[in-house]
């Protein structure tokens, strides 16, 4: 499967090298990951967390793979639940002092308290990008493609480009190489998890056939 539409690249995620692709179970739960916040449980193939209050909750991978990556999985919001089913790439995992994530990208699907989806840097939101063209209903399930690439972190739903951010200074510190799933003061289940170092493709972005001039005059008659 290919990922295009990040300027200037796309993604090969065959020729990808696979750094976790583990099926959930308690036993996978207990072993790869650790439990920050909120309530979570595997059931059926499952990773369901939940967490009641204003605040989030969310695992993280005990693995830490410094560099470009991309987080896959598929998930849904819980009914009736209706908003933030989250993640995290190139993240630290949890601050303990502060009872809150630490440094990373979070994502989310229907989240920002107005049903966007989006990518920010966490904790100074000094870079975010926010949609409203794509809203979770309850219940429905997704594929989830995300992560970070030569500086653009990038958000795919069901195989459709929803952002493609640049970030000027992307997060480097290999203390930052987990990933995580998360809810905020909502419930969602996630399974086939797979963590990945891309396959990168570049290309130069040019335009085809007609110049800009006569595609002008074409659309204006």
């Amino acid at each position: 499967m290919i990922l295009s539409g990040i300027l200037g690249r796309s993604i090969d995620l065959d020729r990808s090298a696979v750094l976790y692709d583990r099926p959930f179970s308690a036993r996978s739960l207990a072993e790869d990951f650790f439990v920050a916040a909120g309530d979570w449980c595997v059931e059926d193939g499952w990773l369901v967390g939940r967490i009641l209050g204003n605040a989030g909750g969310f695992v993280y991978t005990r693995g830490n793979h410094p560099g470009d990556v991309v987080l896959e999985f598929r998930a849904a919001l819980v009914p009736p639940c209706t908003h933030d089913l989250n993640f995290a790439f190139r993240t630290e995992g949890w601050d303990d002092a502060k009872s809150d994530a630490g440094r990373g990208y979070i994502g989310g699907l229907s989240a920002w308290y107005d049903g966007k989806s989006g990518i920010e840097r966490y904790p100074d939101f000094s870079v975010q990008a926010m949609t409203s063209i794509l809203a979770l209903a309850p219940g429905q399930e997704v594929l989830v493609q995300t992560g970070l690439v030569d500086g653009r972190c990038f958000l795919f739903v069901d195989g459709a480009l929803v952002v493609d951010l640049r970030d000027p200074s992307p997060i480097a510190d290999p203390a930052c190489g987990r990933v995580g799933l998360g809810v905020f003061f909502s419930q969602a289940r996630f399974r086939d998890l797979r963590v990945l170092s891309p396959f990168v493709v570049r290309e130069e972005a040019s335009y085809a056939g007609l110049d800009r001039t006569a595609r002008e005059e074409i659309r204006h008659g």
